[in-house]
């Protein structure tokens, strides 16, 4: 059973795990779920090799385990996660942030930057330097995964 496209959030909602935001009625259930723990795992809100279970997952989202299991697959034809027996999956390594062009130099670069401000004494901007880093980082993975369907 899924949830309906529109209306006001069910009290279930509000419990829905941190490393999840909200549904969004836009989209099909799939696509919501799919959205969401794509996010989560790029994000590395769930780390690399962490267990994914299709029965927890569908209760954090209050959503049956078929968008659940469905988002699973294109996760795996994504290479971000491995199904395994048992109706659960692993979230991959990924591909290595060194392997993308030009990330290295870009990474020296940033990471210059904030070892200035650190030794300058400039919390804000070092803060600012390391978030801007982050942002970076999680900008090139994103764009370094394959296109939903497309061949690895």
């Amino acid at each position: 059973m899924t949830r309906p496209a529109t209306g006001s959030p069910s009290p279930s909602e509000a419990a829905v795990p941190s490393m999840f935001g909200a549904l969004s009625g836009r989209r099909t259930m799939t696509d919501a779920v799919y959205e969401q723990l794509k996010a989560a795992i790029v994000e590395l809100r769930i780390p690399p090799g962490a267990p994914l279970r299709e029965a927890e997952i569908a209760q954090g989202l209050s959503v049956s385990k078929t968008p659940v299991r469905e988002a699973l697959g294109r996760l795996e034809q994504d290479g971000l996660v491995t199904l395994n027996s048992f109706r659960s999956a692993t979230v991959t390594d990924g591909r290595l942030t060194a392997e993308i062009p030009g990330r290295i130099d870009a990474s020296v670069r940033e990471h210059a930057q904030i070892y200035e401000a650190i030794e300058r004494r400039d919390p804000e901007n070092a803060s600012r330097f390391m978030r801007d880093h982050i942002r970076s980082v999680r900008d090139d993975q994103l764009r370094a995964l394959p296109e939903p369907g497309a061949e690895r």
